[in-house]
C-alpha cells in the first residue's frame, strides 16, 4: 500500500464513460470488471496541475496495479495509455480516500 492523491468530482471519478462509475470514499474503491486499473497521482503537485475548478483532491492509500494492462480511463471517457497520462500518474488496483487536500 502506498500514499498518493486522487482527483475526484464530488467523490466520484472525474471521467465520463461507462467505466467512470467508481465511487470513492473511506472504503476500498475498485474498478468494475474490464474497467481498470484506476489512475492516481504519486505527488500532490501533479494532482494540482491536473485539477479543474469543480474537482477535489484527496490524499489516499492505493494498491499499485498488478494488472498486465498499462492504461486506464481518461476524464474524457477513452482508454489512455499510462505513457500519455499526466506526469506523476500511477496505476492502482484499489483506492481508499483519506481526506480532502486544500488546494
Amino acid at each position: 500500500m502506498k500514499i498518493g492523491y486522487k482527483v475526484t468530482h464530488f467523490g466520484r471519478s472525474s471521467v465520463a464513460s461507462e467505466c467512470d462509475r467508481v465511487q470513492y470514499g473511506r472504503f476500498w474503491a475498485q474498478p468494475s470488471a474490464g474497467c481498470g486499473p484506476l489512475f492516481v497521482f504519486d505527488n500532490l503537485e501533479s494532482a494540482r496541475r491536473f485539477t479543474f475548478e469543480d474537482e477535489e483532491i484527496h490524499s489516499c492509500w492505493y494498491m499499485p496495479s498488478t494488472a498486465p494492462i498499462n492504461s486506464g480511463w481518461s476524464r474524457y471517457g477513452s482508454k489512455m495509455p499510462l505513457s500519455r497520462a499526466p506526469k506523476g500518474t500511477v496505476l492502482a488496483d484499489a483506492v481508499y480516500l483519506i481526506e480532502e487536500v486544500t488546494q
